[in-house]
């Protein structure tokens, strides 16, 4: 049974169903006492009465809040209520690695480099702490708006040196072959996985029992996704070893996250939210994407240049106009004007401002979070046109990197603006 939106359930308040899965229902739901979103997840009811099912979902809940690391999503909390089990996550706000597939089919290799580096340091942690995941999948990967990978789905983890269980799903292309057979599960498990993720993210299609092509990467990538699939373990490189050779091939070897958002964007993976863009703004193509902008750059002298030309040719032009050719004026004061009385001056009466709204676009390199006053924040629009009343704004932009900068502007009624923020010239195109 589908729970309305706006149903509470404890401390949480659902707002709408995200989809149903083979184990039950994923809801996207509020904490409003820590005004913050969160992910809840409900077991079907007709499983309940497997025990093997409910060991399951609350194996889960144990095993990922006894990790803490940004590459693995929060469990806020677990419990029972009026006989159903619910695991409170913590809310991805972007796409799964299968997502992206299914929009984009292929990546290229710079970027699965740093997404395989993100993955790996999380499964690192894991590692640490004695889990062994075991169905890692591009399903199970998350993709935030910042750059974040996350990774969930720990039902089926075991720890290390527990002994082997019946297997609760198929084994998919992603299990290791031991895993597969029934054996007990060893760390490099995982490593198998992961090498058939990047396989797919750089080929587009999973490795399969037949084998096929390598796909197209450098040689390195490649001879390093041969090792990770070895069907023997002991020829699979460990979590560690593993770490320090992505790190050895990528440019961004501490945070490759503002990268993979980047990417993420320019290939329109990321968009701004349907209530961030005004909803009179023309939709961008979904087929044909702009073509970049050609801008004039201006040296830093040319204005005030031009600007002090113009003052000295409109003055001789004034000049000219009030003084005849022998030095006397064109114009004289008639005596009428001359006994004029004093008059004291007042201060100007203000002008109503026209209702006509302002106009701004943003061009921010390398990309932004950006609030306008107290409205919610977006991402960077591709220069999309933001209505705004004219009078004064203040502006924040946001960078996991580059940290957020303040800027405040006053727009006249009318007026179309660009606002061109640049966070850090190296390494921009």
């Amino acid at each position: 049974m589908t729970i309305p939106g706006g149903t509470a359930i404890g401390s949480i308040v659902v707002e709408e169903r995200i989809r149903t899965g083979a184990y039950g229902e994923l809801y996207l739901a509020r904490q409003p006492g820590l005004d913050r979103n969160v992910l809840l997840r409900k077991l079907r009811r007709d499983l309940l009465q497997s025990r093997d099912l409910v060991d399951r979902f609350r194996r889960e809940a144990r095993l990922s809040a006894r990790v803490q690391h940004r590459g693995i999503v929060q469990v806020f909390d677990f419990f029972a209520e009026r006989g159903d089990h619910y695991i409170v996550l913590e809310h991805v706000d972007g796409p799964t690695l299968r997502d992206v597939l299914d929009r984009i089919g292929m990546i290229p290799a710079r970027i699965v480099n740093l997404i395989a580096l993100e993955m790996t340091r999380a499964i690192g942690e894991l590692h640490r702490r004695g889990i062994i995941h075991c169905e890692l999948q591009p399903d199970n990967i998350s993709i935030s708006r910042w750059g974040d990978l996350k990774i969930s789905g720990l039902g089926g983890a075991r720890e290390v040196g527990e002994e082997a269980t019946p297997a609760s799903s198929k084994p998919s292309a992603y299990t290791a072959p031991e895993l597969a057979r029934g054996e007990p599960a060893d760390p490099r498990a995982d490593v198998y996985s992961v090498g058939a993720i990047l396989f797919e993210l750089l080929g587009g299609r999973a490795p399969d029992a037949e084998g096929v092509q390598q796909p197209a990467a450098p040689r390195s990538l490649q001879r390093l996704l041969r090792k990770c699939l070895a069907q023997n373990p002991e020829d699979r490189p460990k979590i560690g070893q593993l770490i320090k050779r992505l790190e050895s091939l990528s440019v961004s070897r501490k945070d490759g996250r503002v990268e993979i958002a980047a990417w993420l964007w320019e290939v329109r993976v990321l968009r701004p939210r349907t209530q961030d863009v005004h909803a009179d703004t023309e939709p961008e193509s979904e087929t044909e994407p702009k073509p970049r902008n050609f801008r004039w750059r201006i040296p830093p002298l040319a204005l005030p240049v031009a600007g002090a030309t113009v003052a000295l040719l409109l003055g001789f032009l004034m000049v000219r106009a009030l003084v005849n050719t022998d030095g006397t004026a064109k114009i004289e004061a008639t005596p009428a004007a001359k006994e004029l009385p004093a008059v004291a001056s007042s201060p100007p009466t203000k002008t109503a401002i026209p209702l006509d709204p302002a106009e701004i676009r943003f061009v921010v390199l390398p990309w932004a979070e950006i609030q306008i006053d107290d409205a919610d924040p977006f991402l960077t629009p591709h220069a999309a046109a933001i209505p705004l009343e004219a009078g004064r704004h203040q502006l924040i932009f946001k960078h996991p990197r580059f940290g957020s900068k303040t800027e405040v502007i006053d727009l006249e009624p009318g007026e179309t603006r660009l606002i061109r923020h640049v966070f850090s010239p190296v390494g921009l195109p």
